[in-house]
């Protein structure tokens, strides 16, 4: 959903009840920066009680700035390659003894 609810602009988030009491009508949105004073508190203390149903949290805000969409293998390839060189490239690991090609 898009909503006002959270900070007084329009940002994607995850639906729940806070956003929906906006949605409906019930309450309307401050102007930022003020909504932000009203609803960071009730934010808190929804994720703090893991109350998903209250705020799940944002969502999609980057959307706009995909430019591709490429194939998952290909993500998931890139993301092993990566990961391999970044690794390959550690000399040493504090605490951990180990020689290169030996796995227990």
């Amino acid at each position: 959903m898009v909503s006002r609810s959270a900070t007084g602009k329009p940002a994607r988030m995850i639906r729940g009840k806070w956003g929906e009491l906006y949605e409906r009508g019930e309450l309307a949105a401050l102007p930022m920066p003020l909504q932000s004073i009203v609803s960071t508190p009730v934010m808190a203390s929804a994720i703090a009680n893991e109350r998903d149903d209250v705020f799940a949290g944002f969502a999609g805000q980057g959307v706009g700035l995909v430019r591709d969409l490429p194939p998952a293998g290909q993500v998931f390839g890139r993301l092993v390659e990566e990961a391999t060189a970044l690794l390959d490239g550690i000399t040493t690991l504090p605490g951990v003894t180990a020689q290169r090609g030996v796995h227990a």
